[in-house]
C-alpha cells in the first residue's frame, strides 16, 4: 500500500516538473521568438541612444539690422525617465528642493505623454548660477537626471512690435497633424511673423548617437550630425519708429482718459508706411504684450491672463480691429463722383447744411451750430468736412458705384500684408449684402434705402474698414492712383547672412483718373491741415513740412465715437503715409491728429539731422 502510494507521488511530482518545463520553454519561446525583435531593441537601446539636437530658431531682424527675435543659451534640467531608479513624485520633489521650481509643474512636465521613454524631458529651465552649480554636483546621484545648455528664443526689445513680431507657443494636436518632422514638445509660431514665416524660421534639426551605460550615462559619442539654423528674416519696420509711435500712443491714451469727462480711448493704431514701395514702416497697436512672457515656463498663466484683459492687449488692431472710417473715407466717394464725371473739378455746390431727407450736417448738431458752407467745391467740401456735399455724390453715384469705388480702393478684401493670421477683410455693404444678411427678417428690413447709401459716402453705417485698409487707401491718394502691396519682409537671409530672396514692389491695384482730378482732392487734403476752417488747422499749425491728410469721426451705438486721421507728407514727393486712431476716443481732430502730429516731426526731424530731407 505505501509502495503505491509513493509512486503515485513520484509520477505527480514528474508531471509537475514537466509542467514547470513546458511553462518555462513557452515563455522563453514567447520571449526569444514571437517578442524577440522588441527586446532585441530594447537591449540595444540600452548600449546606444539616438539623441535629437534642436536646430537654433532663425532670426528677425528690422530693416537696420536690429535684433527683434534671437536666441541664448540658459541651462535647464532635463529627465530621461526611463534611467530614474525612483518615483517620479520623488524625482520631482528633490529637483524642486534644489531649484526652487513649483515640485507640481515638474510633475506635470514628468507625466507628459509629448516624450518618448529614452527622450530627455525639459523640467526645469531658466537656471541661475548657483542652481547650475547645485545640480552639477548632484546630478551624478539621481541616474536619469541631466544638466543641459539649450537655446532658447528672446526678444530683445520686449514688448516694440509684439503685434508684428507674434510669439511662440507649444505645438497643438492640430498643428502636429497639419506641419510635418515636429514633435510633441516642439514650440510653433502662434502669431505674427514667428507664425507667417515659420517655414524659413524653423531650422534642421540634427542629433547625437550616444553610447550609455546601464543608467543611461554615456560612455562615448559615436556620430553626430550639427544642427543647420534656420533662416533670418528681416522687417521693413524701423525699430526706432515702431517704439516711437508705442510710446505716443501710451502718452496720447493717458492724456485723454486723465479728462474726467474725456473719451475713454481704449486702445490706438499708428501706421507709417512708404507709398512708392508698401514696406511698413511702423505699425503700433496699442495696448500690446512682451512676447517673452509667453515662453514656455508658464504660458499658460501669462496667456490666459492677457486673454482675459479687458483692454485686449494681444488684439493687433491694426489689421484685425474692424471700424467705420468715418470722414477719411469722404476721398473715396469724392474719387467716384470725379472719375465717373458725376461733379466737375470747378463745379459749385450750394450747402444748406440739410439733406432732402432732413438729416442735418455735422455743424448743425453741434452747440452752438455753425452757419451752413453755402457755395463750396469739392476741396473745401474735403477741408471742412461736410456732410452735405457728400450726400449729394452720393445721391448722384448710386449704391452700386459708391461700393465699386470702395472696393477699387482696397475696401472690403485682405490687403495681402505677409502676417498671421490673415488681415480682416472688412465689409463694403450693398444691397444684394443686405438681402442675403437679413434674409430672415421682413422684406422692409432687406431693402437697400438711399439713406444708407448717405451713411456709406461718409464712412458710416454698415462699412467697416481695418487701420490697414485706410493707410493703403491714402497710399493710393498719395501716388495718385497706384497701390501696392503691402510688406513687412524685405528679405530672407541665411544663417550666414547672404541674402536668399529680396522681395520686391508689388503694385495691388491701379485707378486710372486725370491728373486734374486727382490734384483736387489733394489740394482739399492740404487744406484740412493749413486753411483757416481746415479739420486740423490748430493741430498742424506752423508744421515745417507740407502735409495732406483728412480727420475722421466714427460715430459708434454706443460709447464715444472712434478717432481717426489718415495723410502723407511732403505733399509734392510723398514719402510717408500716416494713419492714427483711437478707439473710442472722440473727435479726429482732438484724439488721433495729435498722435501723427508727433509722429510726423519726429520722422522728419531725424531725417533732417542725418542730412535726408528736403521738403519739395
Amino acid at each position: 500500500m505505501e509502495d503505491k502510494t509513493f509512486e503515485h507521488r513520484v509520477k505527480a511530482f514528474s508531471w509537475l516538473i514537466w509542467l514547470i518545463l513546458f511553462i518555462l520553454a513557452a515563455r522563453l519561446w514567447q520571449l526569444q521568438i514571437i517578442q524577440g525583435d522588441k527586446y532585441a531593441a530594447l537591449a540595444e537601446g540600452n548600449k546606444s541612444r539616438i539623441e535629437r539636437v534642436q536646430a537654433p530658431r532663425g532670426e528677425i531682424l528690422d530693416r537696420n539690422g536690429l535684433k527683434l527675435a534671437t536666441n541664448k543659451v540658459e541651462y535647464q534640467v532635463t529627465v530621461v525617465r526611463d534611467d530614474l531608479d525612483r518615483p517620479l513624485e520623488d524625482v520631482a520633489d528633490t529637483l524642486a528642493g534644489m531649484t526652487g521650481a513649483d515640485p507640481e509643474d515638474i510633475l506635470r512636465r514628468l507625466q507628459s505623454r509629448d516624450y518618448r521613454a529614452f527622450d530627455p524631458v525639459p523640467v526645469v529651465r531658466h537656471l541661475g548660477p548657483e542652481t547650475v552649480i547645485c545640480v552639477a554636483e548632484e546630478q551624478q546621484n539621481i541616474p536619469g537626471v541631466h544638466l543641459e545648455g539649450a537655446v532658447v528664443r528672446t526678444y530683445p526689445e520686449g514688448a516694440v512690435g509684439s503685434h508684428v513680431l507674434g510669439y511662440l507657443g507649444m505645438i497643438s494636436q492640430e498643428e502636429l497633424a497639419q506641419y510635418s518632422g515636429y514633435y510633441g514638445s516642439d514650440l510653433i509660431g502662434k502669431t505674427g511673423i514667428e507664425r507667417a514665416y515659420e517655414a524659413q524660421l524653423r531650422g534642421q534639426d540634427g542629433w547625437i548617437l550616444r553610447e550609455v551605460d546601464a543608467i543611461g550615462r554615456t560612455q562615448r559619442v559615436l556620430e553626430t550630425q550639427d544642427p543647420i539654423p534656420g533662416n533670418n528674416v528681416v522687417l521693413s519696420i524701423d525699430s526706432d519708429l515702431q517704439r516711437v509711435a508705442e510710446e505716443i500712443i501710451r502718452n496720447n491714451l493717458e492724456r485723454l482718459r486723465s479728462n474726467p469727462d474725456g473719451p475713454a480711448a481704449k486702445a490706438g493704431v499708428i501706421i507709417a508706411l512708404d507709398p512708392w514701395t508698401g514696406e511698413i514702416l511702423a505699425m503700433a497697436s496699442e495696448p500690446g504684450f512682451d512676447p517673452n512672457l509667453l515662453l514656455p515656463d508658464a504660458p499658460n498663466r501669462n496667456f490666459a491672463q492677457l486673454q482675459a484683459d479687458p483692454a485686449l492687449p494681444m488684439l493687433h488692431r491694426a489689421t484685425q480691429g474692424l471700424y467705420p472710417p468715418g470722414s477719411v473715407f469722404k476721398p473715396v466717394t469724392a474719387t467716384a463722383a470725379l472719375a465717373l464725371d458725376k461733379f466737375k473739378v470747378d463745379e459749385l455746390y450750394y450747402a444748406t447744411g440739410r439733406s432732402k431727407y432732413g438729416k442735418k450736417d455735422w455743424i448743425l448738431n453741434r452747440y452752438p451750430p455753425l452757419a451752413p458752407h453755402g457755395w463750396i467745391d469739392l476741396p473745401t467740401a474735403l477741408e471742412r468736412s461736410s456732410n452735405d456735399f457728400f450726400w449729394e455724390l452720393c445721391f448722384r453715384l448710386g449704391i452700386d458705384s459708391l461700393a465699386k469705388y470702395a472696393r477699387m480702393f482696397g475696401f472690403g478684401e485682405s490687403t495681402g500684408v505677409d502676417l498671421f493670421p490673415q488681415d480682416k477683410a472688412g465689409l463694403v455693404p450693398d444691397p444684394e449684402w443686405k438681402k442675403r444678411t437679413f434674409a430672415d427678417r421682413p422684406v422692409w428690413d432687406r431693402n437697400w434705402y438711399e439713406a444708407e447709401t448717405m451713411d456709406l459716402a461718409i464712412g458710416q453705417g454698415y462699412l467697416l474698414t481695418t487701420p490697414l485698409q485706410v493707410a493703403l487707401m491714402y497710399s493710393t491718394l498719395a501716388t495718385h492712383g497706384v497701390q501696392y502691396v503691402p510688406r513687412l519682409v524685405m528679405e530672407i537671409q541665411s544663417p550666414t547672412g547672404d541674402t536668399i530672396v529680396r522681395t520686391e514692389p508689388e503694385v495691388a491695384r491701379r485707378i486710372e483718373m486725370a491728373e486734374a482730378k486727382w490734384r483736387a482732392i489733394e489740394k482739399g487734403l492740404v487744406a484740412v491741415v493749413s486753411n483757416a476752417r481746415g479739420t486740423a488747422r490748430n493741430v498742424f499749425r506752423d508744421f515745417p513740412v507740407s502735409v495732406a491728410g483728412k480727420t475722421g469721426s466714427a460715430e459708434v451705438n454706443s460709447g464715444d465715437a472712434h478717432g481717426w486721421f489718415a495723410g502723407y507728407a511732403p505733399v509734392k514727393a510723398p514719402e510717408i503715409v500716416i494713419v492714427s486712431f483711437v478707439e473710442n476716443g472722440g473727435g479726429g481732430a482732438s484724439a488721433a491728429a495729435p498722435m501723427a502730429r508727433e509722429f510726423l516731426e519726429y520722422y522728419f526731424t531725424r531725417a533732417d539731422s542725418e542730412g535726408e530731407f528736403v521738403d519739395n
